[in-house]
């Protein structure tokens, strides 16, 4: 099985990624690992999606397991060839606390806080890789996640349904 694990950042994809690696025996791919490693990031942190893009998919198709994770939000923004494609989810009041423990300022806070309430990740997900799933990271613990997440990625389960309207509705105060 090949996955793509995306979502904004603080969502668990690195965690959930090593939990497969370590526990489940997937090869492992960190895209920003492939974006730096490659030379791939410019000044501000501008990452050249194009040349990264082709650069994973070398690696995707000569992976030396045949279970793979491609872990990184910077995978809904292409298409890459891999078997299913999730979004890893968080309510944004959990994400907020997560984001401040890596001590993101106010600016970039914000700005992932409401990529999550858009769906911005899974907007993109389905642009891309059409149908996607996505799973709600804040209801479960790391190792229930993970194996949640092969049962969807497997088609034995639906992902969750998820919906931060109601959280962005509160916080602009319409």
């Amino acid at each position: 099985m090949r996955i793509l694990l995306t979502g904004v950042p603080g969502t668990g994809k690195t965690a959930i990624a090593a939990e497969l690696a370590k526990n489940f025996g997937f090869e492992r791919v960190e895209i920003n690992a492939v974006a730096r490693k490659a030379g791939l990031v410019g000044k501000g942190g501008v990452v050249r999606l194009k040349k990264l893009e082709w650069e994973l998919k070398a690696r995707i198709k000569n992976a030396k397991k045949k279970n793979l994770v491609v872990e990184g939000h910077l995978g809904c923004e292409m298409r890459l060839p891999l078997d299913v494609a999730l979004v890893l989810r968080c309510d944004p009041k959990k994400l907020k606390v997560r984001l401040e423990k890596r001590e993101y300022g106010k600016k970039k806070l914000q700005e992932n806080l409401l990529s999550e309430a858009l769906d911005y990740c899974a907007v993109m997900a389905e642009g891309n890789y059409g149908k996607v799933k996505e799973i709600d990271t804040g209801k479960r613990g790391l190792k229930e996640t993970a194996k949640l997440l092969l049962k969807i990625a497997g088609g034995k389960k639906k992902g969750d349904g998820v919906d931060w309207g109601g959280w962005l509705e509160r916080t602009l105060k319409v």
